[in-house]
């Protein structure tokens, strides 16, 4: 009967709820759901409060009495739902090597024999069960798991008074009920939004969202995206998007696991997800791979997207990018698609697989935060990214002619930084072969034993259980971060192909944006001038070789920066000792030597409509203007071996 009045009373204030106003038992509401052990009146209860939210002045009476833990621990129980869909591509998400009943051995119970108390344990969940059920423990036993913060009776646990002490059936299923207090906690954030009505931050944070962000309670709203249901992960990703906004306590979200959690979904559905992601990706406190490009520092996302996809995010926004996520791109500014997406989550799963069997024999159970390895994509090893392009398809003219560049010249400055990274390039100050001998490893091994080998290592040098430990807790750390940065990837030095690519790339900027470009300096002469004279200094200069030579691609950027940009200005007051006609004058000489090799005559045929119309007209318009002799501007030596 009680049951039913509820449900009654759910249906009347969902269609009335402006014409009655606020519920004057709201407290008791939340009291009869904190008491309750019957299933069906919980459930009741749940779905009689997500309509009393509806008026805004009962959210204020939830909050007062404890409302919000007593619906987020209800929500764990969404872990307990083992007859969940499965998503079509969750079949992708694997959780690490499969557990034994001893690893899930999670409790401990104290039974009390002749007066005295003797501590049982760890049992598994399942043991558990039989315990309850044989009468060995009831529901005054006192029980302890990882993550609570002291014994509590069996009937004050969540998942215990929902398992073994309940009565009666259910009439929402766990995630039906997770759902449903989701639902509940967004409509109750977005009531009180952190600013006013002059986009001024409010101070302090709405209460709402300040006991949301408690350790407690984020953590168990955060670990429902490691149920993999659709409907339950985009209402978990909407409630932290509601949250988050300016929310203080932002910067150590990443604590949680999720950033790992939202990369592990397989669904499509990823809107929501791709929202949140923008929002905070770039607040995070963590310790940055400090070799890395600026953005891959800043963004917790360093270290499982490539570079592209993270400037995407930031670049072109969350709609953008989830479509980016979804699909199979292969263009200047993208190259994702779905087997290295398969790969980004084998990647993460298999570093945090060791969690998701511990959840479902505790739901209580927090995520222990461990920063994962960069994840190296096979599809990214040749290719070299650079602002927000990757260069080998940027130079690809013929597939993408025109490819738009928004900003050029800060392109321009980001490829000579590049270049200056690529020339100075040394190796790294630790080998992979001493980081692994640092953790007591020996020869190359895989993820899982250099993660378990730094927790050994890390508990037992520690500082605060061995003071002499600090040298050594310090080379473990330093060779783990080494193991998960990028640096373990490197080569010893400079790799050609880059430096062929940075320089193809300045070209194409010269020649589509040089008006925009002309205002400026170029800094790039010293480099490459250095790499014009040792590449032509090489003995095998015109031998065949499997990758673009740097000389040709130099020597056509000197032509970009330089030589047009020198005829342009050579005029009849041109003097001879100015820059302008000395660059002419020396590529003059360089068309005349290289005429007499055949391939290249014929480029100059090609090309001799241009030469000789902008380049050789004005050299001899100044030679018939300036004569002289001797060691003199008139070099018509060069100029008549050319023509000839």
């Amino acid at each position: 009967m009680k049951c039913m009045c509820l449900q009654a009373m759910t249906i009347v204030y969902g269609r009335y709820y402006e014409d009655i106003g606020p519920f004057a038992d709201t407290k008791c509401i939340v009291q009869m759901l904190d008491r309750t052990v019957d299933r069906t009146e919980r459930d009741r209860l749940v779905q009689f409060l997500s309509k009393l939210i509806l008026h805004k002045r009962n959210v204020s009476e939830i909050l007062e009495w404890n409302g919000i833990r007593i619906l987020v621990d209800l929500m764990t129980l969404a872990h307990l739902h083992t007859t969940r869909a499965m998503v079509p591509a969750q079949s992708n998400v694997i959780e690490g090597a499969a557990r034994t009943d001893a690893g899930d051995r999670e409790w401990y119970y104290n039974i009390e024999q002749q007066g005295k108390v003797e501590r049982k344990g760890p049992v598994s969940f399942q043991q558990l069960k039989e315990l309850y059920k044989s009468g060995e423990i009831n529901n005054k036993t006192k029980c302890w798991a990882n993550s609570m913060e002291g014994w509590r009776c069996v009937g004050a646990v969540p998942q215990l008074r929902w398992t073994l002490a309940a009565r009666g059936p259910a009439v929402l299923d766990e995630s039906a009920l997770a759902a449903t207090v989701l639902d509940l906690l967004v409509t109750a954030a977005q009531y009180y939004p952190s600013r006013d009505e002059e986009d001024a931050v409010i101070r302090p944070l709405p209460k709402v969202k300040r006991l949301l962000t408690e350790p407690a309670c984020l953590a168990h709203v955060v670990q429902l995206l490691l149920t993999f249901d659709p409907v339950l992960v985009e209402k978990v990703a909407t409630l932290l998007y509601e949250v988050m906004q300016d929310n203080p306590e932002i910067s150590k979200l990443y604590l949680t696991g999720v950033f790992y959690f939202m990369l592990l979904y397989t669904g499509s559905n990823l809107l929501p997800i791709a929202r949140f992601l923008r929002l905070t990706h770039m607040k995070q406190a963590f310790r940055a791979d400090q070799t890395s490009s600026d953005i891959m520092q800043r963004s917790i996302l360093g270290q499982l997207l490539p570079e592209a996809m993270v400037c995407y995010l930031e670049n072109h926004g969350a709609d953008k990018f989830a479509q980016i996520f979804l699909g199979e791109w292969d263009t200047p500014e993208a190259i994702w698609n779905s087997e290295m997406r398969r790969m980004l989550i084998m990647k993460v799963s298999a570093h945090i697989g060791e969690f998701t069997p511990r959840l479902r024999a505790n739901i209580a159970a927090r995520y222990p935060y461990l920063a994962i390895p960069a994840v190296c994509y096979p599809q990214l090893q040749h290719e070299l990214f650079c602002n927000m392009f990757y260069l080998r398809h940027l130079c690809d003219t013929q597939k993408f002619p025109d490819w738009p560049i928004p900003e050029p010249v800060q392109l321009l400055k980001d490829v000579l930084e590049a270049w200056r990274r690529e020339v100075e390039k040394k190796p790294p100050s630790m080998t992979a072969s001493e980081a692994y001998a640092a953790l007591g490893l020996t020869g190359q091994r895989d993820e899982a034993a250099v993660r378990k080998a730094y927790y050994r290592l890390a508990q037992q040098y520690h500082p605060d259980k061995n003071p002499e430990g600090r040298d050594r807790f310090e080379a473990v750390n330093q060779a783990y971060e080494f193991l998960c940065s990028r640096n373990v990837w490197t080569g010893d030095g400079p790799n050609a192909n880059n430096i062929v690519l940075i320089l193809r790339t300045q070209t194409i900027l010269f020649n589509r944006y040089s008006d925009v470009l002309a205002p400026y300096k170029y800094a790039g002469y010293p480099q490459l001038l250095s790499t014009a004279r040792l590449e032509a200094g090489a003995e095998q200069l015109f031998a065949e070789r499997d990758s673009a030579g740097l000389l040709p691609a130099a020597c056509q950027l000197a032509h970009a920066t330089a030589l047009s940009r020198c005829v342009a200005v050579l005029g009849a007051a041109t003097a001879p000792g100015e820059v302008a006609a000395a660059v002419c004058a020396h590529c003059a000489r360089c068309f005349a030597v290289a005429a007499q090799f055949p391939a290249c005559r014929e480029l100059q045929i090609v090309y001799s409509d241009w030469i000789m119309n902008s380049c050789t007209y004005r050299y001899l318009k100044v030679v018939q203007v300036s004569p002289s002799s001797g060691t003199s501007f008139c070099h018509t030596d060069s100029v008549h071996t050319f023509f000839i």
